[in-house]
C-alpha cells in the first residue's frame, strides 16, 4: 500500500525514505506542499494476454516439429539430434538398378528430402545415387545440406559376387572400407546414418561389426548408426544396452506377418530410435481395405495408402517409399498434409499395433507429431 495518504500529503512520521526526496519549490502546490502523486494507468490485462498469445504462438510455429500438432496412438515421437522432429520422407533406391539416378531425382524434386541406399551392388547402384546428388546440386540448386543420406554395411553372407571390399580381411576392416566405397560411390564426406543391414550369425559377431561403426563416427564419416532386418526385441534390447554409440535407427519390413514389429516399434519409441518401416504398401493389401483404413480415407477425402503412410508418420516413424511414379511420390508425401483424429488412430492400433508381454501396456492419452510439410 502507498505510504501517501488518500489526499496526496505523506502521513505522520513518514519521511524522505518512503517517498523519495521533497519536490523542488517549482513543483510544489501554492501552499508549498507537495502536489498529489499521479497514479500511472494500470496495464491492461487484455492487451498483454493478447500479446503472450500472439508471441507464444509465433515461438510454436518457429520451433522445430511443433507445427500442426494432432492426437496420437500409443506411440510418441522419438527426437532425433540431426533433423528435430521434422524427419523427411526416405525414398528407398534399392532394386532400381539403371534407373536409380532418375528415380532419386524425381523423389527429391517432388518433395522427398532422404534417400537410403547401401553398399550392396547386388541390389543397389550406389554409384548412381551419388550421381543423382551431383544432378540435384548441379541442375536443381538441392545441395547435399538438404537431403538425408543413408547407407548400410552389408556383411559379406549377403553379398552377391562383386562384394566392395575385402571379405577376407578382419571385419572391422571390412566395415571401414565398405564405408570408404560409399563415399566415394555418393562423392560425400561423411553420411547421416550408417546401418548395419542385418544382425551377422553371432551376437559376439554382430557387436564386433557395431564396434567397427561405432569408430567410423569417432572418426567423423558417420553421424549416426542403425540396424536393419531385426526383428527380435530381445536381442535389439541387448544390442543396445552394449552399444557405447546407442542405435538411433531401426530399419524393417512393415509386415503383418512379422506381427507389424508391434513391440520392438514401442522399445524404439521408449528410447528414442526412429523407426524406419519398409514394404509399407506391398505388405498390406488386405489392412488397407480394411474397415478402418477405409473410414479414416473416407472421412479425409485420401487414398488408404494415405492413411498408412500419415498413421506410422503420426507415431514418429520414418517410412521408406520406393516407387518409381511420381504420382505416387507425390501422393505418398501428401500423406502429411492431413491426420487421423484420436479416435481413427486407436482403431488403426487395432490392426497395426497388438503388442504383447512386457510391451502390452494400457494406452495413453498423448499427442503425437504430424510430421514435416
Amino acid at each position: 500500500m502507498s505510504r501517501r495518504s488518500f489526499d496526496g500529503t505523506p502521513p505522520a512520521g513518514a519521511g524522505a525514505f518512503f517517498d523519495g526526496p521533497p519536490l523542488p519549490l517549482a513543483f510544489r502546490g501554492d501552499d508549498g506542499t507537495q502536489p498529489p502523486a499521479r497514479r500511472r494507468p494500470a496495464p491492461n490485462t487484455r492487451q498483454l494476454l493478447i500479446v503472450a498469445a500472439m508471441t507464444l504462438v509465433v515461438l510454436g510455429l518457429a520451433w522445430p516439429g511443433t507445427r500442426a500438432r494432432s492426437p496420437g496412438s500409443g506411440l510418441v515421437l522419438g527426437r532425433d539430434r540431426h533433423w528435430g522432429n521434422r524427419l523427411p520422407l526416405l525414398y528407398g533406391s534399392a532394386w532400381k538398378e539403371d534407373q536409380t539416378a532418375t528415380n532419386v531425382v524425381d523423389a527429391v524434386l517432388a518433395g522427398f528430402r532422404g534417400v537410403d541406399t547401401a553398399c550392396q551392388p547386388q541390389h543397389y547402384r550406389e554409384d548412381l545415387v551419388g550421381e543423382a546428388l551431383r544432378t540435384l546440386a548441379a541442375k536443381h540448386g538441392i545441395g547435399r545440406e538438404a537431403v538425408w543420406l543413408q547407407t548400410k554395411f552389408t556383411p559379406a553372407l549377403h553379398q552377391g559376387e562383386d562384394v566392395p571390399y575385402d571379405p577376407a580381411a578382419p571385419l572391422s576392416d571390412q566395415v571401414a572400407q565398405s564405408l570408404q566405397v560409399s563415399l566415394k560411390n555418393l562423392q560425400v564426406t561423411s553420411v547421416d546414418a550408417l546401418l548395419l543391414h542385418g544382425p551377422l550369425e553371432t551376437h559376439e559377431r554382430t557387436m564386433e561389426a557395431w564396434r567397427a561403426m561405432e569408430r567410423q563416427v569417432e572418426l567423423g564419416f558417420v553421424t549416426q548408426l542403425g540396424i536393419s532386418n531385426l526383428h527380435d526385441v530381445r536381442r535389439f534390447e541387448r544390442i543396445y544396452q552394449e552399444a557405447a554409440v546407442k542405435p538411433r535407427v531401426l530399419q524393417n519390413r512393415f509386415s503383418p506377418q512379422l506381427g507389424h514389429d508391434a513391440e520392438i516399434r514401442i522399445f524404439c519409441q521408449r528410447h528414442g530410435i526412429i523407426y524406419q518401416p519398409f514394404w509399407v504398401l506391398s505388405a498390406n493389401g488386405q489392412q488397407l481395405k480394411s474397415p478402418a483404413v477405409t473410414a479414416a480415407a473416407l472421412a479425409h477425402h485420401v487414398d488408404p495408402e494415405q492413411v498408412l503412410f500419415s498413421y506410422l508418420r503420426q507415431q514418429g516413424a520414418q517410412p521408406l517409399s520406393g516407387t518409381t511414379s511420381t504420382v505416387y511420390m507425390k501422393d505418398n508425401l501428401a500423406s502429411s498434409d492431413f491426420a487421423p483424429s484420436r479416435a481413427e488412430m486407436r482403431e488403426l492400433d487395432g490392426i497395426f499395433l497388438r503388442p504383447r508381454g512386457d510391451y502390452a501396456a494400457p494406452r495413453r492419452r498423448i499427442t503425437t507429431w504430424r510430421g514435416p510439410r
